[in-house]
């Protein structure tokens, strides 16, 4: 994830500053603070602080089910997914089933960013220093020398802390400044590798977007189909690949590159299609240029 870009705190730099230290924790703010280890339930700081959770609480009265339009679409990219061979038809059919009981906030019938707050870490920074500030707090906690104890310590006190200084859900919709901005950087690289891919004679089959559930689950941001290469899953990033998603390749936006996700080697010349070289070079050969 992208470091903090919020300007939030901008006229405030005491605040500022406690945003950046916080954000220096990154997902270690959303993670819970309990882990199995050797069959039982451990709970360590090591683990996390367990801000998910909390959030996905205070969300819950602004969700809503997903839309049937958004189900169609999503529909059409686990057909695709399915008919790449490498999924189980029964594992197919139950993600679709589920996604009938999701539920994410929409506002205005719009997918919203906040859908995101709970793992994005630096807008949860945000949200945990404008608590602070309202709790009148930032001085004592900016004297704090080790954040993470500190926020550790007081974990079981942070969700009343929201319910007392936070007393209008819909508040919580303007903490996702990160995301937004996060989001249009990627956006934009999905857009590039897309252009380069339509150049070179694929068809997009399916693109997701924003709180795209054949993203979230598959890993794919791009389904193409090609007839020489056939149906190929495609997650892209905007500078470095990412090679935990189960696609069959990466693409980058800044640079224009594609991966083989198997192999990690660099793709993009293979895939570029050399028709019009070829054609060129029958007409020098032919001595008409």
């Amino acid at each position: 994830m992208a470091g903090y870009v919020s300007n939030r705190f901008d006229n405030n730099p005491k605040a500022k500053d406690l945003a950046l230290r916080i954000n220096r924790l990154g997902s270690w703010l959303s993670k819970s603070p309990w882990k199995k280890v050797s069959g039982k339930w451990v709970e360590s700081i090591n683990n996390g602080l367990g801000l998910k959770k909390i959030i996905n609480q205070k969300l819950e009265p602004l969700k809503t089910n997903i839309p049937q339009s958004d189900i169609d679409r999503y529909a059409k990219g686990l057909k695709l997914l399915y008919a790449t061979g490498k999924y189980d038809r029964q594992e197919i059919i139950d993600t679709y089933e589920s996604l009938k009981t999701k539920k994410l906030v929409y506002v205005g019938g719009e997918w919203h960013f906040v859908n995101k707050l709970n793992t994005n870490w630096s807008d949860i920074t945000d949200l945990i220093v404008e608590l602070v500030i309202r709790m009148g707090d930032l001085d004592r906690v900016s004297a704090e020398k080790n954040l993470k104890q500190y926020l550790y310590n007081i974990r079981g006190e942070i969700s009343s802390y929201l319910d007392t200084h936070f007393n209008d859900t819909n508040e919580y919709l303007g903490f996702v400044n990160n995301t937004q901005v996060n989001s249009g950087g990627g956006e934009e690289a999905e857009d590039i590798i897309e252009g380069f891919l339509e150049e070179n004679g694929f068809t997009i089959e399916y693109r997701g977007g924003n709180g795209d559930f054949i993203d979230m689950i598959y890993g794919a941001d791009i389904i193409v189909r090609h007839p020489e290469h056939d149906i190929k899953t495609i997650q892209v990033k905007e500078n470095t690949p990412n090679w935990d998603y189960n696609v069959d390749w990466v693409g980058i936006g800044n640079g224009i590159k594609i991966y083989d996700n198997k192999t990690k080697e660099d793709i993009t010349d293979s895939l570029r299609d050399s028709s019009e070289d070829d054609m060129v070079e029958s007409f020098i050969k032919s001595g008409k240029i």
